[in-house]
């Protein structure tokens, strides 16, 4: 972790029937989760972190998140589980992927907000604008629906 300043490393599994599939295409199958907070938390207790395989001391299970599910669902499964790091996996279970507490913050960095909710706010004006405009349009064409009803029942009359 120290040496690719990565705050945490993924477990993967490597007995399996897919193994040979594994080594040929890289896919791997999360299985656990160590992190720095870990690697503290283990020295504190005194465990030799040389000799310990990481099988033993890394938490699982995983509360994996989909490919396709939203930053918002992201962090609710991260407030859901009391964790900082979410592993991502494909329809298949294969590790695609880390979302961080921290990536998200980056992603949602203060001057693009700024900027995204400015034009988002600039969007809801020109809407509104035009809605105001068609409503008027309307009560217009309503007024002259009714002259005319108005004016064909005094012909009939």
């Amino acid at each position: 972790m120290a040496t690719h300043r990565k705050s945490c490393v993924v477990i993967c599994d490597q007995e399996t029937q897919e193994t040979r599939f594994l080594e040929e295409t890289g896919f791997l199958k999360p299985v656990g989760i160590i992190t720095e907070r870990d690697i503290v938390k283990f020295k504190i207790q005194g465990l030799d972190i040389v000799q310990t395989s990481a099988a033993t001391v890394m938490s699982c299970p995983l509360h994996p998140t989909q490919l396709n599910f939203t930053l918002w669902q992201v962090h609710q499964l991260m407030q859901q589980y009391g964790i900082r790091r979410l592993v991502v996996v494909d329809e298949a279970g294969y590790l695609a992927g880390i979302v961080t507490q921290s990536s998200l913050l980056q992603l949602l960095e203060p001057a693009q907000m700024y900027a995204t909710v400015e034009l988002l706010e600039h969007i809801i004006a020109e809407k509104t604008q035009q809605l105001q405009q068609m409503n008027e349009q309307m009560q217009q064409a309503e007024a002259q629906l009714r002259e005319v009803n108005e004016y064909s029942g005094l012909l009939f009359v």
